[in-house]
């Protein structure tokens, strides 16, 4: 009986010696199993994040890219129609320079224009040449709305314009 028990207590022991090892083990493969699972996280979340930083520096380079071609096709563009309008220029030049060359200076309208103000601008100064003025102007006023400055500049004035001959 004293063995058997001493058996029975020494197989007790035993056997909760084996769970506390088998949940030390259970417990260890948990901690494993949890540690793994954090890596495994860590590590998606840094390549999502890497994969992440590369979409968006290929996006930019993709964006530059684009840009200096829009403004690479600007610049042909500009470039294409400066000469387009260098060789309008020309053409207009030249046709102008022909027209020159074959009708003379001016053209026939502009001659004819020229010669009506010229024979209008004569007559008028014909006409106004035969207007008779005073030799003698009075001016002055009782009143005080002209002053002295004022009657003497319109005398000026009207020598200059030729109206009024000057005796000197």
């Amino acid at each position: 009986m004293v063995e058997e028990r001493g058996r029975r207590e020494k197989a007790e022991s035993e056997s909760i010696a084996l769970r506390r090892k088998a949940e030390e083990v259970i417990n260890a493969q948990r901690e494993k199993e949890v540690a793994e699972l954090k890596a495994q996280q860590k590590k998606v979340v840094a390549e999502t994040n890497a994969a992440m930083l590369l979409s968006v520096s290929q996006l930019t380079k993709q964006q530059a890219e684009t840009r200096s071609q829009q403004e690479l096709e600007c610049a042909r563009l500009d470039r294409l129609r400066a000469v387009e309008e260098a060789e309008t220029q020309i053409l207009l030049a030249n046709a102008r320079e022909m027209s020159i060359s074959l009708g003379g200076a001016i053209s026939e309208y502009d001659r004819i224009h020229a010669e009506i103000e010229r024979d209008t601008a004569i007559g008028v100064a014909r006409e106004l040449s035969k207007i008779n003025v005073p030799s003698i102007i009075i001016s002055g006023s009782l009143d005080s709305g002209q002053d002295v400055s004022g009657a003497l500049m319109n005398m000026f004035l009207l020598k200059q314009m030729g109206i009024i001959p000057d005796n000197k």
